[in-house]
């Protein structure tokens, strides 16, 4: 820039300096003086200029050097409030965890409370059961739960004790009402004396008792100083009656199991009723065959049409199939007829086979169809009632267990009977082949 300057200054004098020589006369000595004139001029202007630049040039350095200056302050400027950032940034997300664990803390409290609420309901109202009535006032969380906690000890503290109410009413064994000492076993187990008779009691619903002489539920025997000893029932309310335990029948077993149960115990006694006609079917074989050998061998030493129908009149497979093959030994077609007959007889002795085993099969998919309907009839109910009361549920669990339980005793015998017999029956195949390939290989044909 200050190049530029210089440049047009010293242009602009040139074209001056000509233009006063154009107009300069052609004396000598007039030319001179003028010459002299812009030299000093030029020089006067040259020496102005220098010092200009000189000024411009320390206004530079001195700019420069402010600029530098501003630019590392900036620099550091902007580091410390990168480095700010940073931390600014961290100590943001530190906030934010902290936040969210607070909130996480915050709902898991809410959720605790809530249930310890919950829980002091019950504990209150099984305290009013008790006879132990909490405060009226409106108390605050802790307060609340703090006198709960000390109406809980006294509760347990007086009724741990072994305490006796004297005219007291409870239900006899023939459901009357009865006036007597009942001896309290804290609040677990009571005992009645009437009529110099120690008597076990048991809940009959609604805070009352009654005598409980169901032998096989006395679960606690007590013994005095004479040696004699009282059944007593073991119990955690008074709420609810106690009923004595009833023996199942098969016919109570089955009504559990419901339809599909029914179903799967008539499929199992076809099964076996199918087990039993096939057994009776390979052991009248069996004996049938035992005979066939035993006079076999005088048939074929003496063989004629006479014998061959002896041994066709002894019955079964192995005499139908061997009077076949005595007839037709010396036949082309001997291995298509003996074929024929012993499919024809196969046929009778895998009778009632896969039936077996299609039920032994069949049977544990019924018990697990009951088992599915079973728990759903069960969640059927929790959906409707809760699950307050067992007795409810107790018919959907049943069905649930009751057809498994079923299918598995039809499945498991059907099985093993099953392949049993199966085997018997290949045992029989292999002697029926047996005793047509020694005919097979024996003499020639009997004489008509």
């Amino acid at each position: 820039m200050l190049r530029a300057v210089i440049g047009f200054i010293l242009l602009s004098a040139t074209q001056i300096g000509l233009a006063q020589q154009a107009n300069i006369p052609d004396t000598a000595e007039p030319k001179t003086q003028k010459v002299d004139s812009l030299d000093v001029a030029y020089q006067k202007e040259l020496i102005f200029l220098r010092q200009e630049l000189k000024v411009l040039k320390e206004r530079r350095a001195n700019i420069e050097s402010r600029l530098n200056s501003d630019i590392s302050s900036l620099k550091g400027d902007v580091s410390r409030l990168q480095s700010k950032q940073l931390t600014l940034q961290k100590s943001s997300e530190t906030t934010e965890r902290e936040l969210r664990d607070i909130t996480s803390d915050t709902e898991q409290f809410v959720e605790q409370r809530d249930a310890i609420e919950q829980t002091l309901q019950r504990v209150n109202e099984t305290l009013e059961q008790l006879g132990f009535v909490p405060s009226s006032e409106e108390l605050t969380f802790i307060p609340s739960l703090q006198q709960s906690f000390n109406l809980v000890l006294q509760a347990l503290d007086e009724n741990s004790r072994v305490r006796e109410i004297a005219n007291t009413e409870f239900f006899d064994q023939n459901g009357q009402k009865v006036s007597g000492t009942i001896t309290k076993i804290g609040q677990i187990a009571s005992f009645g004396h009437v009529d110099g008779q120690k008597l076990g009691l048991a809940p009959a619903g609604n805070g009352q008792l009654k005598v409980w002489l169901n032998k096989s539920s006395q679960p606690l025997i007590l013994e005095d100083n004479a040696g004699s000893s009282t059944g007593i029932f073991l119990y955690n309310s008074l709420a609810n009656a106690v009923a004595a335990a009833k023996d199942k029948t098969l016919s109570d077993v089955l009504e559990s199991g419901g339809t599909i149960g029914w179903v799967i115990t008539i499929l199992g006694l076809v099964a076996l009723l199918g087990i039993v006609i096939r057994a009776i079917i390979l052991r009248r074989n069996q004996s049938q065959h035992k005979a066939v050998e035993t006079q076999m061998a005088g048939v074929l030493e003496n063989l004629s049409e006479t014998s061959i129908n002896s041994i066709e009149n002894l019955g079964g497979g192995s005499a139908r199939l061997s009077a076949l093959a005595l007839r037709n030994k010396d036949s082309e077609k001997f291995e298509d007829i003996i074929a024929e007959g012993y499919i024809e007889e196969s046929q009778k002795l895998d009778r009632f086979g896969t039936f077996i085993l299609v039920v032994s099969a069949v049977a544990p998919l019924l018990g697990l169809l009951g088992t599915v309907t079973g728990m759903i009839a069960t969640f059927d109910i929790i959906t409707e009632f809760g699950t307050g009361d067992p007795k409810l549920l107790s018919g959907g669990i049943s069905e649930a267990l009751v057809t498994t339980m079923f299918g598995l005793i039809v499945a498991i015998p059907a099985l093993l009977l099953g392949n049993l017999l199966s085997s018997w029956a290949e045992s029989l195949k292999a002697d029926m082949e047996k005793l047509v390939l020694k005919i097979h290989n024996s003499g020639s044909a009997p004489s008509q």
